[in-house]
């Protein structure tokens, strides 16, 4: 049941909907309400800004491309009632430092830093776009660190998507093969 409704604020604050009170009496709106933890954690060539909202078992929210973790203001609040709930800047995203020039540097390595820094082991991980590919990333590289991941629109990295030209080429060789077939013959019913 706490799965359900967890998903249900998620869902609700996704679309700006107000969550109301929980079965149990408590206001959603206490959460937002509730002291908010924020620093930065170093990492390998740079650092990390994070916010930390709530109680309960750990929750990551990991922003789209172009983004940063104010996209998940309606969720970081309404979530933190059910768990705790971080959210961070990506490097070279919000607050967070920009990658060195000719540096590598990797965002599941990052993350896995501010858990650590958190003193969080295991943890759901939701990420959007940019964010699902990190998102699930970290869960190849950190197996026993991942409790669960959702991906929302997801990146799938080592995968390279074709190219427009070769698209609509293999459109226009359907549609060639397509006209020397001809039309499909009537079939009796």
């Amino acid at each position: 049941m706490k799965t359900i409704r967890s998903l249900t604020i998620l869902l609700a604050s996704s679309l700006g909907v107000s969550c109301g009170s929980s079965d149990d009496g408590s206001a959603t709106t206490q959460a937002i309400e509730a002291e908010i933890e924020q620093g930065f954690v170093e990492v390998d060539g740079g650092q990390l800004y994070y916010e930390v909202q709530g109680a309960g078992e750990p929750l990551v929210l990991i922003h789209g491309n172009m983004l940063d973790l104010r996209s998940w203001d309606d969720q970081f609040h309404g979530l933190s009632g059910e768990f705790k709930v971080i959210r961070y800047d990506v490097r070279g995203f919000g607050k967070s430092s920009l990658p060195i020039p000719g540096q590598a540097y990797s965002h599941p390595e990052d993350l896995a830093t501010l858990l650590s820094h958190l003193g969080i082991q295991g943890v759901h991980v939701l990420g959007l776009s940019m964010g699902s590919g990190i998102a699930l990333d970290f869960a190849i590289a950190f197996p026993t660190r991942t409790r669960s991941v959702i991906a929302a629109d997801p990146w799938v990295a080592g995968y390279s998507a074709p190219s427009t030209a070769d698209l609509f080429a293999s459109v226009g060789e359907a549609q060639e093969a397509l006209a020397e077939a001809g039309p499909p013959a009537a079939t009796e019913a």
